[in-house]
């Protein structure tokens, strides 16, 4: 069978880890980690639930939670989020809770998300910094550094609109699929589930 533990250890009188007899490699403190805490986090404030089962002092209860996230993957990632109902903050969470450390938001990309940065607020921004551009551009006020600077910060608000739109898509591409699938189980079973049908219609519109 398989054995999970939490890595911990102690600390000497100088604050420094003592590894001597671990049966594994500490990890390094990272913020991709931090980001995964915040994932775990606004899974919680979006759902009223833990995302795997806690005790009292936040340890998991059970092998079963442990070996979902030792064997964690995008699947993992979409099933746990899919009862997130706002399509931006799963789209926010699922980068969060990336298994790859490497492809999750840095801090900027996670303020720049359509959930934290409403569409008016981005589309504020981008017509703010295009005007700077242009003004600054026409009085020849920019060195190269403040150019690259302000059109690097209006490429993160069209990636973040870009985002909201992307992540409205996936969401209406995600109900229609369960309105079909509804409809073809009412008609397939003769049992009646209009009840679901009319809520994810009432959702598309």
């Amino acid at each position: 069978g398989r054995y999970f533990c939490v890595k911990t250890f102690k600390m000497n009188a100088d604050g420094q880890p003592i590894t001597d007899g671990l049966p594994y490699d500490l990890e390094a403190a990272a913020a991709s980690i931090d980001m995964w805490a915040i994932g775990v986090l606004l899974y919680l404030f979006n759902t009223g639930e833990s995302l795997f089962p806690v005790n009292r002092d936040d340890d998991l209860v059970s092998a079963e939670s442990m070996l979902t996230i030792f064997e964690w993957n995008e699947a993992n990632a979409e099933a746990k989020t899919s009862c997130i109902r706002d399509p931006i903050a799963r789209d926010l969470v699922c980068k969060l809770l990336d298994r790859d450390p490497s492809k999750r938001p840095s801090t900027r990309d996670v303020l720049n998300h359509p959930f934290l940065c409403p569409p008016e607020d981005i589309q504020r921004q981008m017509d703010e910094l295009n005007a700077r551009l242009e003004q600054a551009e026409k009085a020849g006020a920019l060195n190269q550094q403040e150019k690259d600077d302000l059109n690097a910060r209006l490429e993160q608000a069209q990636n973040a609109r870009a985002a909201l739109i992307a992540s409205n898509q996936r969401e209406t591409d995600r109900l229609r699929t369960q309105l079909e699938q509804a409809e073809k189980a009412s008609a397939a079973t003769g049992a009646s589930n209009q009840r679901e049908i009319d809520k994810l219609k009432a959702w598309l519109q």
